[in-house]
């Protein structure tokens, strides 16, 4: 079975990426685990109990893409990291991820550039990466 990590931010560029994941994979053969990871909570000394406010305050940013990959085996996590690029390549390697979809750039109007989370995970995973360019508006 493949193992696919899927970072979801709440975009419509990471909304994109899951759509690819569905349209290009198989549910029979294939786990995907969404991940978001929080940045702003990184720096404050965080108690369980925030820890865990802040994880069940993050879940609805799964919601859309879960719907469009119904059928599929799902985990979700919420990381709390200082930089998202270092906790994706983290979590791949603990968790034997095969392949990471995620989006192209987090710039809006910017076509041709990979962004820094991307290009940080490119750089670092050492598993097969799909990046997403943003779909053309008509």
């Amino acid at each position: 079975m493949k193992k696919i990590l899927l970072p979801i931010d709440g975009t419509q560029r990471s909304i994109d990426a899951a759509e690819f994941t569905a349209d290009n994979f198989n549910s029979d053969d294939t786990e995907i685990v969404m991940i978001t990871v929080r940045e702003d909570y990184y720096a404050y000394a965080m108690t369980q109990t925030n820890s865990k406010k802040v994880i069940d305050e993050t879940m609805p940013v799964f919601e859309q893409a879960e719907k469009i990959l119904k059928g599929f085996k799902l985990d979700k996590k919420v990381l709390i990291g200082s930089k998202a690029g270092e906790e994706i390549v983290f979590f791949a390697k603990e968790n034997d991820i095969d392949i990471i979809v995620m989006t192209k750039s987090t710039k809006k109007g910017i076509k041709n550039f990979i962004g820094s989370v991307a290009s940080y995970v490119v750089r670092h995973s050492g598993c097969t990466i799909y990046s997403i360019p943003e779909k053309q508006s008509a």
